[in-house]
C-alpha cells in the first residue's frame, strides 16, 4: 500500500466510524452537541500521524517509535485539552456527552490509526 491509499482508507474508516456515530444518535434520539468537530479533529491528527510515520526511513526504526510516540502524546494532550474546554465551556449534561463521545471516538480512532501505522509500516519493509 502507497501513502495515498493509506490516507484513502483512513478516511472512508473514519467516514465509516462518523456516520454510524451520526446513525445512532438518531435512533438513540441523544444528542452530541458540536458533533462534526469530533470527526475533524480526529481525521486531521490521523493524517498527520500517517504521513509523518510514512516519511521515516525504514532503516531508522528508532528514529519511527520515537515519531510514534511523540504523535500519541501530542494527541493524547490535545484530546484532553479539548474535553477539558468542553467541560468549562459547555453545561455539565452537554459537556459529559460531548466528553463521553469524545471518548469513544478517541478509542475507535487508536485501533483505526495503529493499524494503518502498521500497514504503512509493513508498506516500508516490504518496498525493498
Amino acid at each position: 500500500m502507497n501513502l495515498s491509499r493509506n490516507i484513502a482508507l483512513f478516511t472512508l474508516g473514519l467516514l465509516a466510524v462518523a456516520w454510524g456515530g451520526w446513525f445512532l444518535m438518531g435512533i438513540t434520539k441523544i444528542s452530541v452537541p458540536y458533533y462534526p468537530i469530533i470527526p475533524i479533529v480526529f481525521y486531521a491528527l490521523g493524517i498527520v500521524s500517517i504521513i509523518a510515520v510514512s516519511k521515516c526511513k525504514k532503516e531508522e526504526g528508532v528514529k519511527t517509535a520515537k515519531t510514534y510516540m511523540i504523535l500519541k502524546m501530542t494527541k493524547f494532550t490535545i484530546v484532553m485539552a479539548a474535553a477539558l474546554l468542553a467541560f468549562v465551556l459547555m453545561s455539565k449534561t452537554d459537556a459529559r456527552i460531548f466528553i463521553i463521545a469524545f471518548a469513544v471516538y478517541y478509542a475507535l480512532f487508536i485501533v483505526f490509526e495503529t493499524l494503518f501505522i502498521y500497514y504503512t509500516e509493513k508498506q516500508q519493509k516490504n518496498a525493498t
